[in-house]
């Protein structure tokens, strides 16, 4: 009800037509909504997912698609993928050849020098020589060499062995002069033999002494087998430094023959006695009583031996204990007869 002056109601408020209470109970007639509420003006809650993933980009509403392969390779993967296949083919040569198929080893690696000077070509046409694997290369020529060398393709081998040797950019290749020693040496080219070792010699470092000796031994087995005895035991003294621990049996052997040969009774004691204090890795604790056995008992044996317990290396344990042996006595009965006045005192020393 207005005044004559056409205000409001003493007592009256403005805010009348508002609700009283604001606990939200009160509703705008106008609108039709509680005057309290969760939800935001303008904003919808999201719909519920039935998989329960939460994927606010919506990337689960399309299926994704299939990667794309690639129809091509580049011309510098398809010379990689060239790369790994002489790798694998240089590993089954080397393989191969382990379990005895000297044939097979050989084509494969026939097939990997092929394979590697194509490509060498490919990559001089589009022009990435800088790009050439030289250790690839040393691989594949290598181990082409090695199998030649075991199948007795001895000119083949050397061919192969003398471009290595001659190439700079391999390293430590003129230690495998040692491998055209033992061509040569096999062909009884003792002289050809004595000089490929002694170049190797010379690319050996002094600290790798197990080396040196072996080639060493190599000499003196040359000069030995060409009757040059002085020259012989001059390359078999050397392998008695450091205790004589790089002596084997047989060139304690060889040496006391040297010394036969030449006459000299003390060398001959003290080369045998030096044959008797060699020692072998493995052969401490190996029962003396069987080196007695025959070889045929011994043979006869070695199936039961192996179903008691006897693996592969304890059979070479006995193998090369029963060689020492061998060559103790044998060595025992040239010297025996002329190291003294009678044959029996010097059997008797």
């Amino acid at each position: 009800q207005r005044t004559a002056a056409g205000g409001m109601p003493p007592g009256t408020s403005r805010m009348s037509g508002m609700p009283q209470s604001r606990t939200g109970f009160g509703r705008d007639t106008a609108t039709g909504r509680p005057m309290t509420s969760n939800r935001a003006a303008g904003y919808s809650a999201a719909p519920k997912k039935t998989n329960g993933l939460f994927d606010p980009m919506k990337q689960g509403e399309a299926s994704a698609k299939p990667l794309e392969k690639k129809t091509e390779l580049s011309p510098e993967e398809k010379l990689r993928e060239m790369e790994k296949e002489i790798h694998r083919l240089v590993e089954q040569s080397a393989i191969t050849r382990e379990n005895g198929n000297v044939r097979e080893a050989l084509e494969k690696a026939k097939e990997a020098g092929k394979k590697e000077r194509q490509l060498c070509r490919l990559r001089e046409q589009q022009n990435l020589l800088d790009q050439l694997n030289v250790d690839l290369t040393y691989a594949v020529c290598l181990n082409l060499a090695i199998q030649h060398q075991a199948n007795d393709n001895d000119n083949e081998a050397l061919t192969i062995y003398t471009q290595i040797v001659k190439n700079k950019q391999y390293p430590f290749s003129g230690r495998f002069r040692v491998n055209m020693g033992n061509i040569y040496f096999k062909q009884e080219k003792w002289t050809a033999a004595i000089k490929m070792y002694r170049m190797a010699l010379d690319q050996i470092p002094n600290n790798v002494q197990a080396i040196r000796f072996k080639i060493m031994r190599n000499i003196g087995h040359a000069f030995f087998k060409m009757h040059q005895f002085p020259d012989a035991i001059d390359s078999y003294e050397n392998l008695l430094m450091h205790g004589g621990q790089h002596l084997d049996f047989m060139t304690g052997f060889n040496l006391i023959l040297c010394y036969y040969a030449l006459g000299d009774k003390d060398k001959m004691k003290s080369g045998f006695l030096k044959l008797l204090n060699i020692d072998q890795v493995g052969l401490e604790d190996f029962d003396e009583d069987e080196l007695d056995m025959p070889d045929a008992a011994i043979g006869g044996a070695t199936k039961d031996n192996t179903l008691e317990g006897d693996d592969a290396l304890r059979e070479d344990v006995k193998r090369r204990q029963r060689e020492a042996a061998r060559f103790i006595v044998n060595a025992a009965n040239l010297i025996g007869p002329v190291m003294d006045k009678t044959p029996v005192a010097g059997y008797d020393w």
